[in-house]
């Protein structure tokens, strides 16, 4: 018998907690006479003035915890524990508006230009390069776009830099458009079944009023999902945790350590387990794919491990509404 361990949906090893290791690269853009960015105009009901490095750090904190309470593999770390200043770019960095992609294309062309300005900017090719002024709500770009920097301001809110982060790793709205004050505009943003139409201005009274027929565990997976407008935030649901588990696999790798590999029972052992279409049938078969401590294995479905399995690596098993039957 595998002696495991089940913590928040996680089935795992004794030995080891592994992980998706996101590696980010947090600089602040210094003002004019050195300040820190410091603005009081916060976003919701989770707003957060990201006014020092140790609310940056305490906020890197609260959202790996929870990531964790909900099951996901991914935890975010800063890159040599360190926070960078960006110093004589105050003109006109440290008041351009963050929440602009035109802004923050700028910001990274400039960021990028030359070995210097690399420097300059802290730029790190192994990281989500985030750049945080004294604006508010932040950008970030999808990998079909080329770019990768984020670019945000001080006045936030709790969830916003992993909302930023799941936009670069390729997962949209939960709606479409913006906000406008109407509730007219329900549309389904990212194109997952999991989550329901979405309206940005929509309360959760009118989310669990439009969707009554629905459970409420369906009608909260839209209220509280990271990528809507909605605060607090707490989720993704599987398909998102795909999606982005897939873009870090492949598209985003170079700022991650560790991998997830995906099994099925009805996936082939003749696949990477790198995708979920390219999912492996058996759990041996993914332990043997497995090339880090980091490596995490999701698993859907019900899979059963034979009696006598004996593994010699540890995981972590992550399972969604499903059975991993260990005899």
């Amino acid at each position: 018998m595998l002696l495991v361990w089940t913590v928040a949906g996680l089935l795992i090893s004794p030995t080891a907690w592994s992980e998706i290791q996101v590696r980010v690269s947090f600089k602040v853009i210094r003002g004019p006479n050195g300040e820190f960015p410091d603005n009081r105009n916060t976003i919701g009901v989770t707003g957060l003035n990201l006014n020092s490095e140790q609310v940056i750090r305490d906020n890197l904190t609260f959202t790996n915890d929870m990531l964790r309470r909900r099951g996901s593999p991914i935890r975010l770390f800063l890159r040599d524990n360190t926070i960078y200043n960006v110093t004589g770019q105050a003109v006109p960095w440290f008041t351009r508006t963050a929440r602009s992609t035109a802004n923050k294309n700028n910001l990274e062309a400039t960021a990028t230009a030359s070995a210097a300005a690399r420097a300059t900017w802290s730029w790190h090719d192994d990281s989500i390069n985030i750049y945080l002024n004294d604006t508010r709500s932040g950008v970030c770009s999808f990998p079909s776009g080329g770019r990768s920097a984020i670019f945000i301001g001080a006045g936030g809110y709790r969830e916003l830099l992993i909302h930023e982060i799941g936009h670069f790793y390729n997962l949209a709205h939960t709606h479409a458009g913006d906000n406008d004050g109407e509730l007219e505009n329900w549309t389904d943003g990212d194109g997952f079944s999991e989550t329901l139409d979405d309206d940005p201005d929509a309360s959760a009274a009118d989310i669990n009023a439009r969707y009554a027929a629905e459970t409420q565990e369906k009608r909260n997976d839209l209220i509280f999902n990271i990528m809507s407008y909605h605060l607090p935030q707490d989720r993704f649901v599987w398909q998102q945790t795909q999606e982005f588990v897939e873009t870090a696999n492949n598209e985003r790798g170079v700022q991650t350590s560790g991998e997830g590999l995906f099994v099925r029972s009805d996936g082939s052992n003749f696949n990477n387990g790198k995708t979920y279409g390219g999912r492996v049938r058996t759990l041996e078969r993914a332990v043997s794919l497995s090339n880090s401590s980091n490596d995490v294995i999701l698993i859907r479905g019900r899979l059963d491990v034979p009696d006598g399995t004996v593994f010699t690596k540890p995981h972590v098993w992550m399972k969604w509404r499903s059975t991993a039957l260990i005899e």
